[in-house]
């Protein structure tokens, strides 16, 4: 193929890849405040803003992650001119995920000789219609941020192996830092990455001889050639952006160290934590079919199916007529095989499991999905099968678009019914929030009214977000001996307790999660006033 065409070829992709990007966008950014905060969202922003106002950042080995999510959410606060906590927005923050969500697209450039040109395509297109990315993009967790920093450690890796640039090494580094940097979990990624790797370059046959044999036995993964400074430099690269995260840039000396120690409280975690373990098949039954109650069926099959695909193409021999690009291929086209798949068993054999953990095996397998369907096309020769394939996975692609829309817009958003949506608020946050707002408003005190909110072992996130602009407010396991004139609690707790919050005072409930409701027990006197306020007709238009 000649220069101009090759030129040509790869300007159309990076069109595609700009115009995929664009569709990415579309149905993430609308209306990002509109879902209520998970209390997991709610968490990170209050971290993050002791983050804004202090200045520094103190990890916590036993609760919690890295802190990349809120060093790069703050240009976005600065940038909007946020100057209180009460002015944060859930727009704010979860325009972070979302720009690292459809960010990954274009990421797809630098292992388009890996997938090659269709592959990276339909990878492409996957990534951006798949209900699970663009659902858990909107969240604002460290979960997409992870993804993102560990295929830009793998591509830059793969950059460096055709290129045997130095700084491609680097470069791996430094994104396998920020992946470290963002989320404990990333070890997983690093050993399945590493596991891989050390599979192809070990476990095949010996390279036959005949033309574009050199260019075969100068295979990147399996030469040794440059190996021994590139691994150095990569690692010091990595740990050096890890430990400037962790220690808040020099700050907070024993923050790197406890990102080392906390892997003992993730071992124990994943062996066994009760409240979110779950089979070993969870993460793929959701994945392959899930329906719940009256509402629709929900599946991402289509990528499961793709996923199945490339395993059959990716380790059945080239012919002796293959040249160096595809022989890169299906170098590359086995590495992804490999590191998907071990990434599908090791997270499916850790029963601790939460449902936005499936995010990393299964952009792999959407990878790997782009592999096999650019293998199709090539081994499709008659061009009426090329038409068909291009058309089932139009269907299929249409079928995921339609899906992640539902599960963005307001009906399943924080529906049980989505798949996705796990231990989430439900609307009555939302009811009960406005309802604390308004009984404030009509007390003299204003937004200083004592508010007690109690509940056992810490369970009333997000309501530390909802209740920001309340300055009266505290948490509590149990409540204290003196009532606060407004108390928020959750039922729960003893029916001893549940009388005292109910004896001569107004109650009423509010659903808070699936199986969990509050009530909100407020002091005659205030509920009166308050009362008499919502009785009081409306000042008439001057």
């Amino acid at each position: 193929m000649s220069s101009q065409s090759t030129h040509r070829r790869d300007g159309a992709l990076a069109v595609a890849l700009v115009v995929i990007t664009a569709l990415a966008a579309a149905p993430r950014l609308p209306d990002l405040a509109r879902r209520p905060m998970h209390g997991d969202e709610a968490v990170h922003a209050v971290k993050l803003w002791d983050l804004h106002t202090t200045g520094t950042y103190r990890y916590d080995p036993h609760e919690y992650h890295g802190p990349t999510l809120y060093y790069l959410t703050l240009p976005v606060i600065r940038f909007c001119g946020v100057r209180s906590f009460a002015e944060l927005s859930e727009a704010h923050l979860r325009l972070v995920t979302v720009v690292f969500g459809f960010g990954l697209i274009p990421l797809l450039w630098l292992v388009r000789d890996g997938l090659g040109r269709a592959g990276v395509v339909v990878s492409a297109l996957l990534t951006a219609v798949s209900p699970a990315m663009t659902f858990y993009s909107r969240y604002y967790i460290q979960e997409t941020l992870l993804v993102f920093f560990t295929f830009l450690m793998l591509a830059a890796g793969w950059r460096y192996s055709v290129s045997r640039k130095i700084g491609w090494a680097a470069a791996a580094g430094v994104s396998a830092g920020l992946a470290h940097a963002t989320k404990e979990t990333c070890v997983i990624a690093f050993a399945c990455a590493a596991a891989a790797w050390v599979c192809l370059r070990w476990g095949g046959g010996k390279r036959e001889t005949g033309p574009g044999a050199k260019s075969r036995r100068d295979d990147a993964i399996r030469s040794k050639r440059g190996v021994r400074l590139a691994l150095p430099v990569a690692f010091v690269c990595g740990a050096a952006v890890s430990v400037a995260f962790y220690s808040a840039f020099f700050t907070h000396a024993r923050g790197p160290a406890d990102s080392v120690l906390t892997y003992a409280t993730y071992l124990d975690r994943a062996g066994n934590y009760g409240l979110h373990d779950h089979p070993w098949w969870t993460y793929l039954q959701i994945l392959a079919y899930t329906h719940w109650g009256p509402g629709p069926a929900w599946s991402e099959g289509a990528i499961l199916a793709l996923f199945g695909i490339g395993p059959a193409y990716a380790f059945l021999r080239n012919g002796p007529e293959a040249d160096a690009a595809a022989q890169a291929r299906q170098t590359f086209g086995r590495y992804v095989v490999l590191y998907a798949s071990m990434m599908i068993v090791v997270y499916s054999a850790i029963p601790y499991k939460t449902p936005w953990c499936m995010l990393g095996f299964l952009h792999a397998a959407i990878l790997v999905g782009g592999f096999g369907f650019n293998r199709v096309l090539t081994a499709a020769g008659r061009p009426a099968l090329k038409a068909l394939a291009v058309a089932l996975f139009v269907a299929a692609t249409g079928h995921l678009a339609r899906q992640a829309s539902l599960l963005t817009g307001p009906r399943f958003e924080s529906d049980r019914r989505n798949p996705y949506v796990y231990a989430h608020p439900v609307g009555g946050v939302l009811r009960m929030t406005s309802y604390l707002e308004a009984l404030a408003e009509a007390h003299p005190q204003g937004r200083s009214l004592r508010i007690d909110v109690v509940s056992p072992d810490a369970d009333y996130w997000p309501l530390p977000w909802y209740l920001r602009s309340c300055e009266g407010v505290a948490y509590w396991d149990a409540p204290p001996e003196e009532l606060a004139p407004v108390v928020v609690a959750n039922t729960i707790l003893t029916e001893e307790t549940l009388k005292r919050l109910g004896d001569g005072r107004h109650v009423s409930y509010y659903g808070f999660r699936p199986d969990v409701v509050m009530l909100v027990s407020v002091e005659r006197s205030v509920f009166d006033q308050f009362a008499a306020r919502q009785r009081a007709p409306a000042p008439s238009a001057p």
